[in-house]
């Protein structure tokens, strides 16, 4: 048996859809009290809405209230084995066409899911969205 989740998610639609909703489950039960959802920063889709389907990201939420943002890039079992890396980074988004540019903190996590690997990320995530 295998130890990895979802880990045929880069060859079936049907998979990457479960495993990203899974994903934003697990992130909006680290602060169920929240008035204000964390919500995406960056595109996950196509121009025609199709989802990109390749891991990156398989979720992303700013706080908007710390500035804070997290992205989740989950890899190929078969490509990557067991593997987990993380890092900070500054990066410029602009929320909009009339809104300037803003530079935010963003947490980024590779890595190929296991039971380890998201408890991992899923702590280092509730640490660095936190109020």
């Amino acid at each position: 048996m295998s130890d990895f989740l979802y880990e045929h998610f880069l060859v079936d639609p049907r998979v990457y859809r479960v495993a990203r909703a899974f994903w934003f489950k697990k992130i909006a039960q680290l602060f169920p009290e929240r008035s204000e959802p964390l919500s995406p920063y960056l595109s996950d889709r196509f121009g025609n809405g199709a989802l990109f389907y390749d891991g990156n990201p398989i979720v992303n939420v700013i706080n908007r209230q710390t500035g804070k943002a997290a992205r989740v890039i989950q890899e190929s079992p078969e490509e990557f084995g067991k593997f987990y890396s993380s890092w900070e980074q500054t990066i410029s988004l602009q929320p909009d066409a009339e809104s300037p540019t803003v530079e935010i903190q963003e947490k980024v996590i590779t890595l190929t899911l296991t039971s380890d690997s998201l408890e991992k990320a899923i702590a280092e995530l509730q640490e660095w969205l936190k109020d």
